[in-house]
């Protein structure tokens, strides 16, 4: 299971990192070209070893093209996050700059319930439109 994490996290970095070499403009409208939208259940992979902390660290320092791509998380599902974000509530983050920014806290919920899923779906399509999106199931597999 460790070995699926690594390559899924692998290919979401390798992917961030190559999307600024690509001929990509931005399309009208003020939409992007993509959303990557990644639904991090942090469960013990953060409370334990704060790798949900480093993942998005290291989104951050992938320095992706944010004129192109928006980014955006969905954390929850842990007893504990290292940056502080509430254990009993799903956060989502906008990873634009230097920082994540948090854009919306909502009320607790399972993030193994498939709605819970589509609910972020739909919140990335109506705030952050793209021609095209990507999803990223960070967890245990």
């Amino acid at each position: 299971m460790r070995n699926i994490k690594l390559r899924a996290m692998m290919c979401l970095l390798l992917c961030l990192c190559l999307l600024p070499l690509a001929p990509i403009a931005v399309a009208e409208g003020g939409q992007k070209k993509v959303t990557v939208m990644v639904y991090m259940c942090g469960s013990n992979l953060e409370s334990g070893n704060m790798a949900g902390t480093r993942t998005i660290s290291e989104i951050l320092g992938s320095r992706f093209n944010t004129e192109e791509v928006n980014v955006i998380i969905m954390l929850g599902g842990s007893i504990s996050w290292a940056q502080g974000y509430p254990n009993d509530k799903l956060t989502i983050l906008e990873i634009a700059g230097r920082r994540p920014r948090t854009v919306e806290t909502l009320d607790g919920a399972s993030m193994g319930d498939g709605n819970t899923l589509l609910q972020f779906l739909n919140y990335c399509h109506d705030n952050y439109p793209a021609e095209s999106y990507d999803l990223v199931i960070w967890n245990h597999g």
